[in-house]
């Protein structure tokens, strides 16, 4: 019997009974389906070989003519979909195609507060996979570093609204918050179903801010936003100068912890320059980014093995560093390196 939820290994195992991705298609269109929505059908189908290596550009056309989208195009008919990547005729082919993020009727208005009060306005068709997004890049997920905070509570506006509307209502949204004096994540005013920009305070109302309070530490707790902006960007010192008290020397253990914050050396100087500046005086920065992984490169199987090693189960590797699991799992390497792991409580 197969699987009613497939898994990833269930998926590569499924693959392995097949010799053809025409073969895996028609006897197991759920996982065949499921591997492309995942994007996984080029890792657990590289053992197979093509029934049909060489398509006329009149059969691409006439197949694209019948799907609406490209991901529809790239699920139903994987050869040709390729094929006419490889010979120039995709984007005649897809043409007609809508993408497939502005379905009608099926966007939403969300709102993210966090525990500090700022919040954060968004449009999506899939809140499962935008979320998935702000916890791992982007505008809120570059806040949450800055801050420390990992939580929010997600409110969900309005629901099926076509692309126009959800557009509009954001714009309305973000613009209601502004009247109210709510301090807001979004770096531009809204309506758009990309990608926002950085968090930003100019130094002005990081200096104003400042001065509400009177040591480093109501600061850090009373306005995490313009507490992070002023590490960030220098003004840290200027804006503390009227605060009573020094600030404690960093310990090497100190550091350590900060650095922790940090998946590779990239993030921890961008984020938090300070600290890394002071690392690198002190000659211990090797030493406190002794966990990261190296930033723009592949990785290594030692490097998966080293990562692995940080969790206990299966389950945290995948949370904590879901890109070092996948590349385990695909290179046939996550039983190896989980090997230390204890199973999954049931």
């Amino acid at each position: 019997m197969k699987p009613t939820k497939w898994t990833n290994e269930a998926l590569r195992a499924e693959a392995a009974k097949y010799s053809s991705r025409e073969d895996f298609k028609k006897d197991s269109p759920s996982a065949y389906t499921t591997a492309a929505k995942r994007d996984l059908l080029k890792a657990i189908t590289g053992h197979m070989r093509s029934k049909r290596t060489a398509w006329t550009k009149q059969e691409v056309m006439w197949l694209s003519a019948g799907c609406s989208t490209k991901m529809e195009f790239r699920t139903n008919h994987i050869g040709a979909h390729e094929y006419a990547r490889r010979h120039g005729w995709f984007a005649e082919a897809t043409a007609h195609m809508h993408r497939a993020e502005t379905g009608m009727g099926k966007h939403l208005i969300y709102r993210l507060t966090f525990p500090t009060g700022e919040v954060y306005f968004g449009l999506s068709c899939s809140i499962e996979s935008r979320l998935r997004y702000h916890r791992r890049r982007g505008t809120v997920y570059e806040f949450m570093l800055l801050t420390g905070q990992t939580t929010f509570t997600l409110t969900i506006l309005e629901q099926d609204l076509s692309p126009d509307e959800a557009r509009t209502q954001e714009l309305w949204y973000i613009a209601q918050a502004v009247a109210e004096a709510l301090t807001l994540i979004n770096r531009h005013p809204g309506g758009g179903l990309g990608a926002f920009g950085r968090l930003h305070l100019s130094r002005e109302s990081v200096l104003a801010r400042a001065k509400k309070f009177s040591s480093r530490q109501q600061f850090r707790d009373g306005d995490r936003v313009a507490y992070a902006q002023a590490k960030r960007m220098g003004w840290f010192d200027e804006a503390c100068r009227h605060m009573g008290g020094q600030r404690r020397s960093l310990t090497t253990a100190d550091l350590l912890l900060i650095a922790r914050r940090h998946k590779t050396r990239g993030e921890f100087q961008k984020l938090d320059r300070a600290t890394y500046a002071l690392a690198f005086q002190r000659g211990v920065l090797d030493e406190v980014c002794q966990h990261m992984v190296p930033a723009r490169r592949k990785h290594s199987d030692a490097d998966l093995a080293r990562v692995a090693a940080q969790f206990a189960t299966r389950t945290e590797f995948q949370k904590g560093d879901p890109g070092a699991y996948d590349t385990a799992w695909s290179r046939g390497l996550l039983d190896s390196v989980c090997t230390h792991m204890r199973p999954a409580a049931s």
